[in-house]
């Protein structure tokens, strides 16, 4: 049988390698505490907005107006360490340019002893942490103006005390990467994100499938071998064993085929009954950059929840038609639910369980009957 086992090069690893050819700076400079004191009396940036100043003068008047990056104290360089955790944003979902990486790096290559730039340098680098730890801690959009039937509110997180505390206690870099949800929901998108990026690397292209009638389980199709095809692309994007099928050039419709299509549609939310239909090709056929696009859009819904959802919750994926029951982290329940329709579309909400009605009996509600029947 030919099986193929795939190879990825962590991303984190990757962007480690590529931050070692960052030189550290030049300490030729040192910010005094009265050039950034002046500089608050009367900002001279037109890159900051008014509320960013004084998140800004907040973060340095508790410091008695200390720089943090651009000095000669710190080892290692705590600007290093800055400057990696923002390359390092991609790995969540979110993009480096927000936090002007290149800016950042282009100042730091033309320090030489210019107080100008020295300034903006340590300014900037303060804003772009300021931005990125707020985004990671709660979201980097507004839950509700993204989506407007969500009801959960968003984590509180005052990014100016947290970077505060990290710098004062001389743990700056466990701080920054300790903030990132942990939940592994999370983590598995994740580290799905990093194989899709390093696929998308490479230029690769997948098998796209052409329309065809209902397939049924051993059945003869002509497009089954580009299945096959495509579910080998997705054994090495997803690396799931089923996915692990023999290459041939049978068109039947197998046993071995069908169990892997089976996992292929509940990884999905598909119904898995192994019939390959519209939603199946559909499916099939989502090109990498829309799964990259779908992996960044909800690791940015699970940085809008709650951290700590307690040690028994119910967590409804609204989307996949699934409720699922956590007790201590272990999930003991996962069962299909009914949701409501695009335009009348179940909303997004937390609350605590009061009581629970077994075998209820279920009339027409008004609204239903008014607006469909």
């Amino acid at each position: 049988m030919n099986k193929i086992i795939p190879y990825f090069i962590s991303l984190k690893l990757l962007s480690s390698i590529c931050l070692l050819l960052i030189h550290s700076i030049a300490h030729a400079y040192t910010i005094e505490a009265n050039v950034l004191q002046k500089w608050f009396a009367s900002p001279t940036s037109h890159s900051f907005s008014a509320n960013e100043v004084a998140s800004l003068e907040q973060f340095y008047s508790a410091r008695n107006y200390q720089a943090v990056w651009v000095t000669a104290k710190s080892k290692p360089s705590s600007f290093a360490i800055a400057l990696a955790f923002i390359a390092d944003a991609e790995t969540d979902g979110l993009d480096s340019r927000d936090y002007q990486l290149q800016r950042l790096q282009h100042l730091q290559s033309q320090l030489d002893n210019s107080a100008h730039l020295a300034v903006e340098l340590e300014l900037q680098t303060t804003h772009a942490l300021l931005t990125l730890t707020r985004d990671l801690a709660r979201g980097r959009l507004p839950a509700a103006a993204a989506d407007s039937d969500w009801h959960i509110p968003q984590p509180i997180f005052d990014a100016v005390a947290f970077l505060l505390k990290a710098i004062n206690t001389n743990n700056l870099q466990q701080s920054l990467y300790d903030l990132a949800p942990k939940k592994p929901s999370y983590q598995l998108l994740k580290q799905a994100l990093a194989r899709y990026h390093e696929i998308a690397s490479t230029q690769a292209v997948w098998t796209q499938l052409p329309d065809a009638p209902l397939i049924r389980p051993h059945e003869t199709h002509q497009i089954v071998p580009l299945i096959r095809k495509r579910m080998l692309e997705a054994y090495i994007a997803d690396g799931l064993d089923e996915y692990n099928i023999a290459q041939h050039s049978s068109k039947k419709y197998d046993t071995e085929l069908v169990a892997a299509i089976k996992v292929f549609q509940t990884q999905h939310g598909l119904n898995a009954d192994g019939l390959i239909g519209k939603n199946t090709l559909q499916a099939f056929n989502t090109p990498l950059s829309w799964k990259i696009r779908q992996l960044r859009i909800n690791m940015e819904r699970l940085r809008w929840l709650p951290r700590n959802l307690g040690e028994r919750y119910l967590l409804v994926n609204i989307a996949g038609f699934r409720l699922t029951a956590v007790e201590h982290g272990e999930h003991i329940l996962n069962m299909r639910i009914i949701v409501g329709r695009e335009y009348r579309a179940t909303p997004s909400f937390n609350s605590h369980i009061s009581h629970m009605i077994l075998n209820p009996y279920w009339n027409i509600p008004l609204s239903i009957a008014r607006k469909d029947l």
